[in-house]
């Protein structure tokens, strides 16, 4: 077997290094004509990567002419000599299209002056109720409570656990208080799962596409995540039923996906719990935006976690303020005593005054009421978002319609790449998230991510008709099968 090095840090996706390096053996020759590669399951074993990532790269070298696959046999390396040149992403005159941009790279186009930003998942800055975090703020410090000035307990104020549990309860979820941890956010509720499945030794399975921020947590403990594509009813079952039966921690966002925008349907949920309970693993359900509904909650999966396979993670940093760092893990008790000693770690517990303002702010009724105003205004920036889209995309184009959160899934047509329509779309003005931003293995070229989060309603139809004209133009192209387009242009 051919030596190949990867490095994970370099911002090149994962199989133009494998594709690459299998070039160079060629050159060297190290590999000849006629020689078989390995197998895509255990080559991808012994680089630590999914099999996605192999097929990938095998694929790329198959329609480069380089390579020939056999069902059956396996893929074996053609009798030439030729290897074809790297292929260079076409970029706008703008970002000057004649270098060559890696992923990484492409992300910081998004901070140029003056564009629309469809690429945020944050709320807008200006929704609070005027005047009622001060309101609330003072009412705490008012409070003849002196635990406020404290550092408290690594579980969290009983007080803050007692009122999201009736909240809970409220819903028709059973949870106790001692089913709960507080925790900076939902980012370090992650952290803490992702510091268990270490300790655990557990397998770790992402659905993809996703907000690549929570598999860092995962990989600050150098987990090897494996990735299970999803579809808009969730992951897909047969893209994780084939993993050998182990205990495993599996992140879902099943609620108004990032970044898809749909809810996971009842027969996946179903299906991963029954799964996850033969492998003893864990389901970490992200339900951040479980607030953010239009017209009715979704279904969550806090009524499986008295089951002791889900844990659920939540905060009010969506729901209230993005600033206000407090959010929850609720699981099993034993989860929660086992959580405890990692939290006390971190931080020894989220302060005592921010846990008392937010305890204020949900007893006083005033997060309802602003959660009111924020469902109100973000269902009119989906609608006017949706109309936009109505009225400028072409026919060809499909988008999914949330029924809350920030975020619309939009596809072009088979073969039609995101990246392209991204460059030329930040030339007109506007910016989205391309598929391959949102997925290790840099699939999902034909889609992108538009979150409306904090996009200003008198922006809307300006930015989704610059975004419809970029689109236009991809769509003149001939289609690119893989990724190797028609003008020899290529995001690699």
């Amino acid at each position: 077997m051919i030596d190949i090095k990867i490095d994970r840090d370099g911002g090149i996706p994962l199989y133009v290094q494998i594709r690459d390096e299998i070039i160079n053996a060629v050159e060297n020759g190290d590999l000849k004509g006629g020689d078989r590669l390995p197998a895509v399951t255990s080559f991808a074993k012994t680089l630590g990567v999914t099999a996605c990532t192999v097929r990938r790269a095998f694929e790329d070298l198959t329609k480069d002419g380089l390579a020939h696959c056999h069902v059956g046999r396996g893929t074996f390396i053609n009798e030439t000599d030729k290897v074809q040149p790297e292929k260079t992403v076409k970029i706008p005159k703008s970002v000057d299209r004649s270098k060559s941009y890696s992923f990484n790279s492409l992300i910081k186009l998004i901070e140029k002056d003056g564009l629309i930003r469809f690429t945020s998942g944050g709320l807008s800055h200006n929704l609070t109720k005027k005047g009622v975090f001060d309101k609330v703020v003072t009412e705490t410090l008012k409070a003849n409570d002196q635990s406020k000035f404290q550092i408290g307990v690594p579980q969290g104020k009983i007080e803050l656990r007692e009122t999201i549990s009736d909240r809970f309860k409220s819903r028709g979820h059973n949870i106790d208080p001692d089913q709960i941890l507080i925790t900076g956010g939902t980012q370090q509720a992650v952290f803490l799962m992702a510091h268990r499945a270490f300790l655990r030794d557990h397998k770790v399975l992402f659905e993809t596409p996703w907000f690549s921020g929570m598999a860092n947590a995962f990989k600050a403990f150098n987990h090897l995540i494996h990735t299970v594509p999803r579809d808009l009813k969730g992951p897909v079952p047969e893209n994780y039923t084939g993993f050998p039966i182990e205990p495993t921690t599996f992140y879902v966002c099943p609620i108004y996906n990032n970044p898809m925008g749909t809810n996971m349907h009842p027969d996946r949920s179903k299906a991963l719990i029954d799964w996850t309970r033969k492998n003893g693993g864990k389901i970490l359900s992200d339900e951040v935006y479980y607030e953010l509904y239009f017209d009715k909650p979704a279904d969550s999966f806090l009524s499986e976690v008295n089951g002791g396979n889900v844990a659920v993670s939540g905060s009010m940093s969506k729901s209230f303020m993005f600033g206000m760092r407090l959010g929850w893990i609720v699981g099993s008790k034993d989860l929660i005593d086992e959580l405890l000693p990692l939290k006390r770690t971190i931080d020894m517990g989220v302060p005592t005054l921010i846990q008392n303002v937010a305890n204020t702010l949900i007893k006083s009724g005033e997060y309802d009421s602003n959660l009111e105003i924020l469902r109100g205004h973000y269902k009119n920036v989906r609608d006017a978002t949706l109309d936009a889209l109505t009225r400028f995309m072409p026919d060809e184009v499909k988008w999914t319609k949330p029924e809350g959160g920030f975020h619309i899934w939009v596809e072009l047509p088979e073969n039609y790449s995101s990246v392209d329509t991204f460059l030329t779309a930040i030339d007109n003005g506007v910016a989205m998230v391309p598929g391959p931003l949102l997925d290790p293995d840099n699939g999902y070229d034909n889609a992108f991510k538009l979150s409306y989060g904090s996009i200003d309603l008198k922006d809307v139809d300006k930015g989704i008709k610059a975004l419809a004209n970029a689109v236009k133009k991809t769509l003149l192209s001939k289609p690119c099968a893989a990724g190797i387009c028609s003008d020899n242009t290529d995001f690699r």
